[in-house]
């Protein structure tokens, strides 16, 4: 059999990203009421359930291909945790006062959180064991973090009274604050490292727009869009897509990160009142472009050319919060 390598990155708060990227296609999902894994090359309308009982309140999920750890943190237990894919082994790795969200580094089988009750961003060891304090100091409200292993370094906001963008190395060493003028509240951080492209953006929830910083020349820059009222933002080639959170239409938005002019994006569809928790852009296997919808009742694929299907509602992890999940597996 041919070993595969699998890759799940997490945005959390109700955010749900999913990348397909294998010679046949699979997806992990997470609504409110858990977690399904599917295979989308194949008839697989009830999905695989990942039967993880006792869940309280997740906040934010990431998955280890090589020991097969799905790992989540939940808020109302305090605590990080991971099972098997089929459910078993379920153990708590770490105490967490309030964790806001994870990552995983899978390399060096490093597991990284923020934790908005004691202030910090700490790490340790994928099993829970030598966990190391990284930032301690001048930390208010930690927020998405993003791991950027070509160079070495940590991104994350800080809610607090001042928000700001921070990064560190890795072990928390040369802390630096990127941007911390101008900021309403930053959220969505995403890289584009596409070919020799280093630029951070973010949507601010508070100023209504969607913000850049090129890392390498450290310019910061709005972008010419307007009126972006979101917390759900996703990357994918020369698009930034969103979802309106607090219009009638909850419009699907799309605008180009090059565009110099201005406007609102351009509309793709209307989600109406759909309770949407995730949005993410990718390529399937065959080259297809497509953008996955998760809400309440199910998924919905968007090809870049309009068409669009509704999927069957799923599970995962069941859990009281929408979680995000961005997947791809390799043959």
């Amino acid at each position: 059999m041919a070993m595969m390598k699998i890759r799940v990155t997490l945005l959390f708060v109700g955010l749900v990203l999913v990348h397909i990227s294998t010679a046949y296609d699979m997806m992990f999902v997470s609504t409110q009421n858990g977690i399904r894994y599917y295979n989308l090359s194949e008839t697989d309308e009830d999905g695989t359930y990942i039967p993880v009982k006792d869940l309280d309140n997740i906040v934010a999920v990431d998955y280890d291909p090589t020991e097969g750890y799905v790992y989540w943190a939940d808020v109302k237990k305090s605590a990080i945790y991971r099972a098997t894919l089929s459910g078993s082994g379920k153990e708590k790795i770490v105490s967490v006062q309030t964790p806001s969200s994870l990552a995983l580094d899978i390399d060096e089988r490093m597991i990284y959180w923020t934790d908005t009750g004691s202030r910090n961003i700490k790490r340790s060891k994928t099993n829970g064991k030598d966990s190391d304090y990284l930032v301690t100091e001048d930390i208010i409200k930690p927020s998405s973090i993003v791991l950027d292993k070509r160079y070495g370094k940590m991104y994350w906001t800080d809610l607090s009274g001042t928000p700001r963008i921070e990064r560190a190395n890795l072990n928390g060493q040369q802390r630096e604050i990127l941007v911390n003028s101008s900021m309403g509240e930053p959220s969505s951080l995403t890289l584009d490292q596409d070919q020799d492209k280093e630029i951070l953006y973010w949507v601010d929830r508070k100023q209504n727009q969607i913000k850049s910083l090129d890392l390498k020349t450290k310019q910061n820059k709005q972008l010419s869009v307007t009126d972006v009222n979101s917390s759900t933002m996703t990357l994918y080639g020369d698009f930034i897509y969103w979802i309106d959170s607090n219009k009638k239409d909850r419009n699907l938005r799309k605008y180009a990160t090059s565009s110099k002019n201005s406007g609102t994006g351009k509309v793709l569809f209307s989600l109406a009142a759909w309770s949407f928790s995730g949005l993410k852009a990718t390529k399937t296997s065959s080259g297809k472009d497509i953008l996955i919808i998760a809400e309440k009742r199910g998924i919905m694929t968007l090809e870049t050319t309009g068409k669009r299907t509704l999927g069957k509602q799923i599970e995962l992890l069941s859990g009281e919060e929408p979680v995000a999940i961005e997947y791809s597996k390799e043959k």
